[in-house]
């Protein structure tokens, strides 16, 4: 079984131009095994991105230069498989449908937060983006696979193919 020390630390990403807000979070990440890393509007964030993505981003809404949502929808789209958390000071229906629908953030958490809420959605998203990334690596070797198939069957006309008898055994051909 592996301990923690022993599992890569995931790279977590927090954008808010608070720097109270930044401490907050990094005191309450401390414990985990991640690595995280902080920018104080989305152009520095979207930098630090192109040199190393992370795994999950936490990201507010209100900050000088782009919006939260307009961050989470670049990012959405130059690196989809980074789960994005938004949270937000000023939580409204409208906000909510928009980080979801452009941004397809993952959770929309409201200031202050429950640090025990936030936690258990830095999990689960973490989590989530992790079968996210073993599904696609599943999906690629499947791929391979069949494409390896497709062409023993080219070369081979027939190998592929399989008799069985009304009972279920294989039947040899002749």
């Amino acid at each position: 079984m592996k301990t923690n020390t022993e599992v890569k630390p995931h790279r977590i990403l927090l954008v808010d131009d608070d720097p109270n807000v930044i401490a907050s979070l990094k005191r309450l990440l401390h414990w985990g095994n991640y690595t995280v890393d902080n920018a104080s509007d989305g152009r520095q964030a979207i930098e630090m991105l192109r040199e190393k993505p992370a795994d999950l981003i936490i990201c507010d809404e209100q900050m000088p230069g782009p919006r939260g949502i307009q961050v989470l929808r670049y990012i959405r789209e130059q690196w989809p498989e980074t789960v994005r958390i938004m949270l937000t000071g000023c939580l409204d229906t409208e906000l909510a449908l928009r980080a979801v629908n452009e941004g397809e953030a993952y959770r929309l958490l409201a200031k202050p937060w429950n640090d025990a809420d936030l936690l258990v959605a830095i999990k689960q998203g973490l989590e989530y983006g992790d079968l996210v990334k073993e599904n696609r690596k599943l999906a690629d070797e499947m791929r391979k696979y069949r494409n390896t198939i497709a062409s023993i069957e080219e070369q081979f006309p027939g190998i592929t193919s399989k008799n069985i008898d009304t009972e279920g055994y294989y039947v040899a051909s002749e």
